[in-house]
């Protein structure tokens, strides 16, 4: 179905909410004046909420033909997105951010998706950075205590990629589309959520009330990354983030994924909170009341941040506002349309940890999985497709690296957990990407290629739900697989000479090799595997022998598992938008999604494979983070030095990027101190 003629196409509202947003508003401005959309069906509003900065004048300047709307008050982004829905007269409304600028024909592209299926509600843009050279948003991901993020964020971008539309649970309210009387009739956003999550809220909503979210790969954007809320504090981000997330899951999950969810998140908010406070207690184990009776009467009046207590704060705000926010869950659940087994699938990875600060904290992550078990989480979400981060020691023939028999080997691995319906993420080395750069690798691929000290960063990054190792040498510096469900391929390859090759590289000096090369041989780390495979008998019983004789280890048997080759013969995966494992980008099509049914599982021989991946549990017995030692201090008169190779190295980009975070993490340390 194409659009009707220029005159006949939908009326549209963009409606963009300003708060002392003058620095963005001619870029913004410019680029809705140069729309391809019919110029008569279509008005710009602006909601401006009390800016101080001369905005008002600015727009009457420059932009007679914006509308403004003058809301007397910072209302916050959902109360002056429904105030410009109300006063406009269109058939469809359109909200964009005041610090982003579109591609001429984003409108056109909104309108056709929800215009050519009439299921479809509301339409997501595809949002770039400002220069179009990274992701901002082309898909939202959502954990089961509320925390939504943008997945793929600042992944590279190159022109083609996520060319294909596919449902999303909701639309980043700073660039999307929906049908402006449903929009009100179903409430809007919700305006108690001030900012942040309110277009979560609406979207899983609106897949509750029986519609749908697209999202339309055309209607491009380019968006400065909290160019406005940004001014917020990160104390106020924190609270709005926390009070949000748990007001969404009391008015959309239905009555029996919320009796298990409500409880965990809950008690995830009181986990965080209580790690806020222990660092900021400066080395004192401010949780261990045994040790309080030692105290004098000054030790425990500790003077503590009120930022540190954003999570419990807001749930007392949430119980200050339960009466209103159950009679919306009423309304909502009276008129529901579709179970939440249909619209978990979209939820992308509902037991990822957040916030990302918390990935290695012990107490966190291991709360949170016994938590997920005990509460029944993993049987709700079960329809749900794992993540799976796979990480490869020798790159897939499938793609042109060199015949190995352990490229084969990985290959047939990533494609069957892809058939049985997970989502497999290639991590390859650094150096064998380097070697062989005329591949066509996608962006993702490449971004996740590691080296010894940055598989924990990539790691971290990515937020895989299961890691599958094809050699033991990709897990002797990924702390994050203390607290991750794994699975290690058993290879009887030497992988010394390669690594030594690498730490010469990439490790400055000869301290920090001798070091680095201990942690290799110790195999410590091996005590974090959770299920061992191996493709014959005889490479089980040689798995086990290697484990007993390099590191001590002696594993029940239920964590050893033969997995044949043939057992991973598997079928094609269906095709799925976005890159496929290996980093190509596949074909048009929807992924498992809220109506269909996942693919198939793996063959019978490789069914624990795929059982393991799903059931997202990891074994006790695990190393503390600290298992691992920290590379030596680099001494204050070597760091130019080591800046130098650093760029060198890896170029100026990266070298900034590392400054920036390194003076960020000492700029927060004197503001905690400050606030004690």
């Amino acid at each position: 179905m194409s659009l009707p003629s220029p005159s006949q196409r939908p009326t549209v509202s963009i409606v963009t909410v300003n708060y002392n947003g003058l620095a963005h508003l001619a870029d913004c401005f410019d680029s809705l004046r140069r729309l391809d959309y019919p110029t008569d069906r279509f008005e710009v509003v602006c909601v401006d909420n009390a800016s101080a900065d001369a905005s008002l004048d600015f727009i009457r300047a420059h932009y007679p033909e914006v509308r403004i709307i003058e809301a007397g008050g910072n209302l916050g982004f959902a109360a002056g997105c429904n105030l410009g829905a109300r006063q406009s007269q269109s058939d469809l409304v359109a909200f964009l951010n005041n610090d982003a600028r579109v591609d001429p024909g984003w409108l056109e592209a909104l309108v056709a998706c929800v215009e050519t299926d009439v299921d479809t509600a509301c339409a997501a843009a595809k949002m770039l950075d400002w220069e179009g050279q990274s992701v901002d948003f082309v898909e939202g991901h959502v954990n089961f205590h509320g925390f939504a993020r943008q997945a793929h964020w600042r992944d590279p971008y190159q022109a083609g990629d996520f060319s294909a539309s596919r449902p999303l649970l909701f639309a980043c309210g700073g660039a999307m589309l929906v049908r402006r009387a449903l929009f009100l009739e179903i409430g809007g956003f919700d305006e108690r959520f001030w900012m942040f999550f309110e277009d979560v809220d609406f979207g899983w909503r609106l897949w509750v009330l029986g519609y749908r979210v697209a999202f339309a790969p055309d209607a491009l954007t380019y968006h400065r990354h909290h160019g406005s809320a940004g001014k917020l504090s990160t104390y106020r981000r924190n609270f709005l983030y926390e009070r949000n997330g748990l007001m969404m899951l009391l008015k959309n999950y239905e009555d029996e994924t919320l009796l298990r969810a409500l409880p965990a998140s809950m008690a995830m908010m009181v986990h965080r909170a209580s790690d806020y406070l222990q660092r900021a207690a400066g080395g004192f184990d401010l949780l261990d009341p045994d040790a309080w009776h030692a105290l004098d009467v000054e030790a425990l009046d500790r003077r503590i941040s009120l930022g540190d207590l954003a999570p419990l704060v807001a749930m007392r705000a949430v119980m200050e506002a339960l009466p209103e926010v159950m009679r919306e869950r009423r309304r909502i659940q009276s008129a529901r349309r579709r179970p939440d087994a249909e619209i978990l699938p979209l939820f992308g990875q509902p037991r990822r940890l957040y916030p990302m600060g918390h990935l290695l904290v012990q107490d966190y992550c291991e709360s949170q999985q016994s938590l997920w078990q005990a509460l029944g989480l993993d049987r709700i979400f079960a329809a749900v497709p794992t993540r799976v981060a796979l990480l490869a020691t020798a790159g897939p023939p499938g793609l042109g690296f060199p015949e190995s028999r352990q490229g084969r080997r990985a290959e047939a691995i990533g494609r069957a957990l892809e058939a049985a319906g997970h989502v497999v993420v290639w991590c390859l080395p650094e150096r064998l990407i380097a070697r062989h750069r005329d591949l066509a690798l996608d962006a993702r691929a490449r971004r996740c290629a590691w080296n010894d000290r940055t598989i924990d960063h990539r790691l971290m990054h990515l937020g895989p739900d299961v890691i599958v190792a094809t050699h033991w040498r990709a897990l002797a510096f990924a702390r994050l697989s203390i607290y991750r469900p794994v699975v290690l391929d058993h290879d009887a390859s030497d992988p010394l000479p390669d690594f030594e090759l690498e730490i010469a590289e990439h490790f400055d000096s000869l301290r920090e090799r001798n070091n680095v090369r201990r942690m290799l041989l110790r195999k410590d780390y091996l005590a974090n595997v959770d299920l061992y495979t191996a493709a014959s008998p005889e490479a089980l019983a040689a798995c086990r022998r290697f484990l007993a004789d390099s590191a001590g280890l002696e594993p029940p048997d239920e964590r050893f598992h033969l997995v044949t080759d043939a057992d991973l013969a598997a079928p094609e995966s269906p095709a799925a938008s976005g890159p496929d494992s290996l980093g190509r980008k596949a074909a048009s099509a929807a992924p498992p999604g809220p109506i269909g049914q996942l693919p198939g599982r793996l063959p019978a021989g490789a069914a624990g494979l795929d059982a393991f991946c799903r059931s997202g549990v990891y074994q006790d017995g695990r190393l503390p983070v600290e298992f691992r030692p920290p590379f030596p201090r680099t001494p204050a008169w070597e760091l130019p030095l080591k800046a130098w190779r650093s760029l060198r190295r890896d170029g100026a980009s990266r070298l900034a990027g590392e400054l920036r975070q390194y003076g960020r993490w000492i700029w927060h340390g004197i503001q905690r101190r400050l606030a004690r």
